[in-house]
């Protein structure tokens, strides 16, 4: 087997995430956009309907691709450009993916009534009615994600990144301008909403087929039997894996429409808080596809030191980041829950929960990442699976008894029981933990920026408050940054943006 190894410098990978980060706030930017019009333009159960119909499909396109995105991200890196077994690789993944929907979706209308009698009686005609955007989102998100995973394989994760975060958004923004003046009804708005994924599919399509080496192959020998079943095993469990992580993320969502009595409604409230918590899980998602790559390379080559670095460096990069956020966020819960609708205002408890969990999952750094591309990779989906069934059993137990607020618990102690597990994991088998004295530096930093939130008065309406209120949280914490200097890679970037006069 050729192997082509060419490691990336810290200080690139850092770049390409802060490229990515920027990107990817863009696009939450718009989302938050897209998600105060919605409470405007929709009714509860209807919004709560779409959110519903975005959660199962972010799910079942796992199905569609059956492990073939992580293949694609981890085994084309093993091969030379001119190498012919990535061109198979790539059809094969093709072939699967076809094969898939045409699978599932014969599932999905063959049960189709038995999917629409979980929800509650006032729900079912709505879910009924646009029941066909199920399987057509998660084919065209599934197509999307294939070609996605194989940019993160030629670290194009910036351009990836605009086309999932942005394109598709405005795009979005654009449908429910078209709905607002009533230039298209409710079925046109959910088909248009779903089709979108047809044009990212396209563009990143058109992107991959520019890198080296792209193509496709029929030449299905150029794999030993051997390494066949090598992919076969490496796709199964990082399917499962994967969708044990996704559903571990998205069943409280899923379930409180079937276990709340409130049915869609209660999704309609939960998924903005849910939106909000999202946008500190940003800085680790840049720092996953931009570090992967780096971190893939230095476990086939054996380098430890290197991956030691690249682990605990990364960690804390992504902490920072995550703890900026969460403090704006925490201390501007107030304006948030100002600017929203009355029926709305159970947000705040909501969103203080989960990010207890997010805060820990932050914390841990890219423990996912080294586990999936290490020879332990099965205990990702171990873990996951175990961790989903308490995720479920808790919102069994809690949603009919404390709505939202039981989902949000439940999801909060699941995450930080996967996290706890995984660390131990970690350090017991590859000697990897992810805290360092920059850990603790940047939780003084942190502790100092929200004080300086909390005690600053209120100034004017909620949208003046909470500009003034954010740029005081994060020059506060800048500056503490700048003084204890947590992170080597932080400080380099800052010195190159002062000598260069640029961003990247």
């Amino acid at each position: 087997m050729s192997v082509n190894i060419t490691f990336a410098p810290m200080g690139i990978v850092f770049r390409q995430s802060v490229k990515t980060t920027i990107v990817t706030f863009t696009g939450a930017a718009l989302g938050a956009i897209t998600n105060y019009i919605y409470v405007f333009v929709f009714l509860r159960q209807q919004l709560g309907f779409y959110s519903n119909t975005i959660t199962i499909g972010a799910t079942l396109q796992l199905l569609i691709m059956m492990g073939t995105g992580s293949v694609l991200a981890t085994y084309i890196q093993k091969f030379s450009e001119k190498d012919e077994r990535r061109k198979v690789l790539l059809s094969l993944s093709l072939i699967v993916v076809a094969a898939s929907i045409l699978f599932y979706s014969t599932i999905f209308f063959v049960f189709r009534q038995q999917f629409v009698a979980l929800y509650h009686e006032q729900d079912r005609q709505l879910f009924n009615k646009y029941y066909y955007a199920l399987p057509l989102l998660m084919s065209l998100w599934g197509i999307m994600s294939l070609f996605d995973h194989y940019l993160i394989s030629h670290v194009k994760i910036a351009f990836s990144a605009f086309v999932k975060e942005v394109v598709i958004r405005v795009c979005n923004l654009i449908i429910i301008a078209l709905y607002y003046y009533r230039y298209i009804d409710f079925n046109i708005f959910i088909l248009a909403s779903v089709s979108i994924y047809a044009l990212g599919a396209i563009i990143l399509f058109i992107a991959a087929s520019k890198t080296p080496g792209f193509g496709f192959s029929s030449d299905f020998k150029a794999f030993t039997k051997p390494e066949y079943r090598g992919i076969i095993h490496f796709a199964w469990y990082h399917l499962l894996f994967g969708l044990s992580q996704n559903l571990f993320g998205m069943l409280d969502s899923f379930m409180l429409g079937v276990l709340d009595k409130r049915g869609f409604e209660s999704i309609a409230v939960y998924r903005n808080a849910v939106f909000v918590v999202a946008l500190m899980v940003i800085p680790y998602r840049a720092m996953t596809y931009s570090s992967y790559t780096a971190l893939n390379k230095a476990y086939i080559a054996n380098d430890n030191a290197l991956l030691q670095s690249l682990f605990k460096r990364s960690a804390l990069n992504i902490f920072i980041v995550t703890m900026a956020l969460f403090a704006v966020i925490l201390c501007n819960l107030d304006n948030l829950v100002a600017i929203l609708p009355p029926q709305y205002a159970a947000i705040k408890p909501v969103i203080m929960i989960m990010m207890l969990g997010r805060i820990i999952d932050m914390a841990t750094g890219l423990n996912n990442e080294v586990i999936s591309i290490s020879r332990y990779y099965k205990f990702n989906f171990r873990s996951a699976g175990l961790l989903t069934a308490t995720v479920f059993g808790f919102n069994v137990l809690l949603i009919p008894k404390y709505g939202i607020y039981g989902a949000a618990w439940g999801t909060t102690l699941a995450f930080t029981a996967i996290n706890i597990f995984k660390l131990l994991f970690l350090w017991f088998k590859m000697r990897l933990q992810p805290f360092t004295r920059g850990s603790w530096l940047s939780l003084i930093a942190v502790a100092l920026a929200i004080a300086a939130g909390y005690l600053l008065p209120v100034i004017g309406g909620p949208i003046p408050d909470a500009i003034v209120r954010s740029i005081l949280i994060l020059a506060v914490y800048a500056a503490m940054l700048l003084w204890l200097k947590p992170s080597e890679d932080l400080r380099n970037y800052l010195i190159s943006i002062k000598t260069n006069k640029r961003l990247f």
